[in-house]
């Protein structure tokens, strides 16, 4: 069983963030989920809070089936679009909030967060939004271990495929995904070294040997919050939840992948899940279940009925230059050429691991590997960059610039893409009118 949760931004018709996710979330429960018919009811996913009051989080229901996940998915932005739009708002799917203004934080996780990690949390990692996909884990432990340690080693490609941030907080950065790095530099440098950044997973054998990894970043928390003298923390942390970013352990038994940005194209969000499913069924299958070993050569491949994934000190090389591919570098389609083996060796083995219905969804990534197509990262740069909506002398955003990329973002990726995933998936554009 596969689900996916997609982190959304509020914003009107001018651009503007608006913190109205209160109303949003109760009128939804109220007035459209009553009011649907028991079919499309019935494939709905959620809508929660997430960290402030201008986002929100849609979650779908999860399936054995690609088709069924993506259907549950685009039914539920499908309603979010058109009941958004009584409020005269918009909600879009993206990496970071674009231009660094304050954050209504209200949900007592986050603000017990804050008290903890102090400005580096409220200031860099609030502002960033992600897609989460999960697969159940398997009841065998050295299979469920390998599941870690695949979608671990996908991390550099999710990020080369999916990067669409080279913004953050009102400025032009070098990275294609600077949601990526700021979440790494948040923790890395002002935080915990477990989070938010690559795991090193090529000693684990089995789930026990990840559960104590879980467990040491539960005990640096801990020493955190007693060496502040923080009360009544408790409910919001355990050994479950205290790893941010990359790949943890889900509270329902799944892997929980963490690693890509938010995008506005649902289409590559589908070839990310379609991707993460394929390589998975390589290491549960039950009559052809292989067995993840690591090599430091920087790519997939199979010897015998081992799986060979990159080792730790490769991947965090190939995940840096995924990262910096599009500055200072320039010439490419934002997929740093030292990653593209990795990338082809990836999508041949999701192939192999997924029916032949569900292969398509691959396709955008296909067309990434082959550099017909460009990263959304490239295309927000020279968006921001044509239309003069950074300064010249420090790559800033001038007054509205934010607002102006927001309105973009949503009418001339999101939408399209939108309605592309209601034909994909056979959803009716009207469910909320």
């Amino acid at each position: 069983m596969m689900g996916a949760e997609l982190e959304m931004w509020l914003f009107d018709s001018h651009g503007r963030a608006r913190n109205m996710a209160d109303e949003v979330i109760k009128g939804f429960n109220k007035e459209v989920v009553p009011n649907l018919s028991p079919e499309d009811r019935n494939i709905l996913g959620d809508l929660h809070h997430e960290f402030d009051q201008s986002s929100v989080e849609v979650g779908c229901r999860p399936s054995s089936s690609l088709a069924m996940v993506g259907r549950s998915l685009v039914t539920t932005l499908t309603c979010l679009n058109g009941y958004v739009r009584r409020f005269g708002l918009r909600a879009l799917p993206y990496g970071v909030r674009l231009d660094g203004k304050p954050l209504i934080v209200d949900k007592p996780r986050y603000k017990m967060q804050n008290r903890i990690f102090g400005f580096w949390f409220r200031e860099m990692l609030l502002p960033l939004a992600g897609f989460h996909a999960h697969d159940d884990l398997s009841s065998d432990p050295k299979a469920a271990g390998d599941q870690f340690r695949v979608v671990n080693a996908l991390r550099p490609v999710i990020i080369a495929f999916n990067a669409c941030t080279p913004i953050f907080n009102g400025r032009m950065t070098r990275h294609t995904s600077a949601r990526t790095h700021y979440y790494k530099l948040t923790y890395e440098e002002h935080g915990l070294s477990r989070n938010g950044c690559l795991l090193d997973l090529d000693q684990i054998r089995d789930i026990g040997d990840f559960r104590k990894i879980s467990n040491q970043a539960y005990c640096d928390i801990m020493a955190r919050i007693n060496a502040k003298g923080i009360k009544n923390w408790e409910p919001y942390f355990d050994a479950i939840n205290s790893i941010w970013g990359g790949v943890r352990e889900g509270r329902f038994g799944t892997v929980e992948s963490r690693i890509s940005d938010s995008n506005p194209r649902l289409e590559l969000l589908m070839a990310s899940l379609a991707l993460y499913k394929g390589i998975g069924n390589h290491v549960t299958g039950r009559r052809n279940r292989h067995r993840v070993i690591t090599h430091d050569e920087k790519c997939f491949y199979s010897v015998g009925r081992d799986l060979a994934v990159p080792d730790f000190k490769t991947l965090r090389d190939l995940e840096y230059k995924a990262l910096t591919s599009l500055y200072p570098r320039g010439g490419y389609n934002g997929v740093h050429p030292d990653c593209l083996a990795l990338c082809a060796t990836a999508l041949k083995f999701g192939k192999e691991g997924l029916d032949w219905k569900e292969r398509h969804f691959l396709k955008p990534y296909d067309h990434l590997v082959l550099g017909d197509t460009e990263t959304l990262s490239v295309d927000v740069a020279r968006k921001a960059q044509e239309d003069n909506l950074l300064r010249d002398r420090d790559l800033t955003f001038v007054p509205d610039g934010a607002k102006r990329l927001r309105l973009y973002l949503y009418n001339d990726v999101y939408l399209p893409s939108l309605r592309w995933a209601q034909e994909e998936f056979n959803v009716d554009p009207d469910l909320v009118s």
